[in-house]
């Protein structure tokens, strides 16, 4: 069982994941001036994928957070939670 995150943690991460998406997509060539390599040949790919895989985390994360905050403050309905 994955262990659960409190609410802040997760939209937190969301945050985050989402400015590093957006910082990712305004500043394209940011690899190749940290790292001196162009992995992608100047093309913008990688930083595409990356800009990508980041949305999805921070999608995730927002819906993780969502998650909780329901679960947080929904009243017991003397159901078992799940």
């Amino acid at each position: 069982m994955i262990p659960k995150l409190p609410v802040a943690v997760s939209a937190g991460l969301a945050i985050a994941a989402a400015l590093a998406a957006l910082l990712t997509l305004v500043q394209g060539d940011w690899i190749e001036v940290v790292f001196r390599i162009e992995p992608d040949r100047g093309t913008g790919a990688v930083e595409w994928l990356i800009a990508a895989a980041l949305m999805a985390l921070a999608v995730a994360f927002a819906a993780l957070a969502r998650h909780e905050w329901i679960v947080a403050v929904a009243p017991s309905s003397g159901r078992p939670r799940r």
